[in-house]
């Protein structure tokens, strides 16, 4: 076990609350959720660490945002596993358990079963996300050990009304118990590149491509195969197009090889898991989200941040949140034809300028600009140009991006501190 106290953190020995976000390592959005999370709590009302087996990339991000991290060794025996997050929560005196992942749910479970002086144990049910679209499914078996788990959890979080209604399907007995708690975009890490033309570079794409870009986890029911399918007509449609795809999984290799046969083989790029997403994200002309499942409502939302178009599947969970949109496209799930037709519109968008600002734009026509005009922008940014002071961007007034603001990360913050307060007010009663 290892423990870092990282940077110049604020003093929190005097903290109300003692928390471990307990996280499993899997999903770029799931990372960024925890992330936002501990580093917006109140540093003088909490004290927060972050456990989970954390790859070197994480744990630098979490340093840079001066918040404890423990790496655990989820590969281990499930008794040592039990034992080391027993032995933990002990040490760290915690008194909020906050668990992220089924995995991570089911080790601190285990480590607390039979003790009657435990913390609070919260939930929150990122997969439940998938439920609609069967990306989240359980056989009878499963779904009897998924019950129990979360009827050991105090509290289970849920990130809309539609998880909510999942929750009353697989496990009606909690569903008292459960808290809708929209995820929140933090606008601190999603921004506009200053040079996005070196970072398309380092990513391998080309630096007059406009780039269509997807973030997913490559199983079955993520929509992989529509996007796929539908990146093949627009790449027939439109020359200097490239198709970006953040997120690995076990299907990894079925959709690189149905790349290929889909002769998109030049034009597909898959770059496995990223420490950087947001980064990713300001290199993309048009997200596209196909699926609510593996933070695809977060994905959307830190796209309309952005002011980048949005082209997702017609979903009940992304419609909860993006029919609020007016003008954005939301297709027939498992269309690859319509998916194809809203990115390609979308592609067509030309950014509107604002007074005063310059712009470097690369439309999917292949307009030939200059190494300096293109190490500029790929869409329209605020830019910093050589020789004059930086200027901060005013927030954006699109439908999109207002919604997102709507959707921030303090909106979170509040609720799950509001949350925990309750929580724990009503422990202190039934123990007095």
């Amino acid at each position: 076990m290892k423990l870092e106290d990282a940077g110049k953190s604020p003093k929190t020995e005097g903290a109300a609350f003692r928390v471990l976000l307990v996280v499993e390592p899997r999903g770029e959005q799931l990372l960024e959720h925890v992330l936002a999370l501990a580093a917006h709590f109140p540093r003088r009302e909490f004290d927060v660490t972050v456990v989970g087996n954390l790859e070197r990339a994480f744990q630098d991000t979490l340093s840079r945002h001066s918040v404890r991290w423990v790496r655990t060794d989820w590969g281990k025996r499930a008794a040592e596993a039990t034992d080391q997050m027993a032995r933990l929560i002990a040490t760290r005196k915690s008194n909020v358990v906050h668990a992220h992942g089924p995995a991570a749910a089911e080790v601190v479970a285990k480590a607390m079963a039979g003790r009657k002086d435990r913390p609070l144990l919260v939930y929150t049910a990122h997969e439940l996300s998938g439920f609609e679209t069967g990306a989240f499914s359980l056989s009878w078996r499963a779904r009897g050990t998924y019950r129990r788990l979360l009827g050991k959890m105090d509290s289970i979080i849920v990130q809309s009304q539609r998880d909510r209604q999942a929750l009353g399907a697989l496990a009606p007995e909690v569903v008292a118990r459960a808290e809708v708690i929209p995820p929140g975009v933090d606008t601190r890490r999603v921004r506009h590149l200053l040079d996005p033309g070196h970072k398309k570079e380092g990513l391998g794409i080309g630096m007059n491509s406009a780039v269509v870009g997807i973030v997913a986890d490559l199983d079955e029911p993520s929509g992989m195969e529509t996007f796929l399918r539908a990146a093949a007509q627009v790449n027939e449609e439109m020359p200097n197009i490239e198709f970006v795809i953040v997120g690995d999984g076990p299907l990894r290799e079925k959709y690189e090889e149905l790349a290929h046969r889909l002769r998109l083989g030049g034009a597909a790029l898959f770059l496995g898991r990223r420490a950087d997403l947001p980064e990713v994200l300001a290199t993309f002309n048009v997200a596209v989200v196909t699926t609510e499942a593996g933070g695809g409502t977060q994905t959307a939302l830190q796209a309309l941040t952005l002011e980048l178009p949005v082209v997702a599947q017609d979903t009940g969970g992304l419609r909860e949140v993006l029919g609020q949109v007016e003008g954005l496209p939301l297709v027939t799930p498992g269309d690859p034809e319509a998916l194809a037709t809203a990115i390609m519109d979308a592609l067509e968008i030309v950014p509107e300028a604002r007074p005063g600002e310059w712009h470097g734009t690369v439309s999917a026509t292949g307009i030939g600009l200059s190494m300096q005009d293109m190490l500029v922008s790929t869409e329209a940014f605020n830019l910093d140009r050589p020789g004059l002071e930086p200027e901060e961007r005013k927030p954006a007034k699109s439908p999109g991006a207002v919604l997102a603001r709507k959707y921030g990360v303090g909106l979170m913050v509040r609720r799950t501190v509001a949350l925990y307060r309750r929580l724990m007010k009503e422990h202190e009663g039934e123990s007095g």
